[in-house]
């Protein structure tokens, strides 16, 4: 899954719940043939401003178990190009989830 933005200020909240969505998650689509595209890039906007960029999963193993490693970044011109690609491969690339 790849969280494309996050309002720092409030905890995301599932779109199920009939909540205001405060973050937007996408994963991988599906080919025509069936069979899903596989990333394993992991990365979070947060705010447009500050992006975390990780080899981490976000599991407890890879917090307790693994060794990883990441990049915090602030730069809003990078966070805004991150948000526009993904928007733009949504539908080929990425689908929104479901919550």
């Amino acid at each position: 899954m790849y969280v494309a933005h996050v309002t720092q200020s409030h905890a995301p909240v599932t779109r199920r719940w009939n909540s205001p969505v405060l973050a937007t998650v996408y994963r991988s689509a599906q080919l025509s043939d069936g069979h899903p595209i596989v990333s394993h890039a992991k990365f979070v906007v947060v705010d447009h401003e500050i992006i975390l960029l990780t080899s981490a999963n976000f599991s407890y193993s890879a917090e307790t178990c693994n060794i990883e490693f990441g990049l915090l970044i602030r730069d809003s011109g990078l966070a805004a190009s991150i948000e526009f690609t993904m928007s733009s491969k949504h539908g080929s690339l990425y689908m929104l989830t479901d919550g």
